[in-house]
């Protein structure tokens, strides 16, 4: 190229056609995934998958739900399942309240729904010692 501009250069351009033959591509039918499925090709964690039951269950109806501390709230002491108790302590603002002496098998149906009241409005666990 010289510095006057005198020379132009010359744009090239070329085109390649490239043929080659393609097999024609064949589906696989089921049978040829059935023997494809053998032992070897199987999942290695198949057992762990998520399984979905087949089962039919009727339609959700509507109940009328009455929350057991609700319940507890009628009552004029509703800590009165505690009454039996030889040892309630306050432990700390953080840990709850220890319970002593109260046999939680021994509790009428009032009672489960004061203890029931005890933890919602507590949101602090209730420790039960014998």
């Amino acid at each position: 190229m010289q510095r006057d501009g005198s020379r132009k250069l010359a744009k090239m351009s070329a085109v390649e056609t490239i043929t080659c033959n393609i097999s024609p591509l064949a589906l696989r039918s089921d049978q040829t995934k059935d023997s494809e499925s053998s032992e070897s090709n199987r999942y290695r964690y198949e057992s762990l998958l998520p399984y979905f039951a087949l089962d039919n269950y009727p339609p959700l109806t509507q109940f009328e739900h009455v929350d057991p501390g609700f319940r507890a709230l009628a009552h004029p002491n509703p800590r009165a399942f505690l009454n039996n108790a030889t040892r309630v302590t306050d432990l700390t603002p953080n840990l709850g309240t220890e319970v002593q002496g109260l046999d939680l098998t021994q509790l009428d149906s009032t009672g489960k729904d004061q203890l029931a009241l005890a933890v919602i409005i507590s949101n602090k666990p209730l420790l039960f010692g014998s």
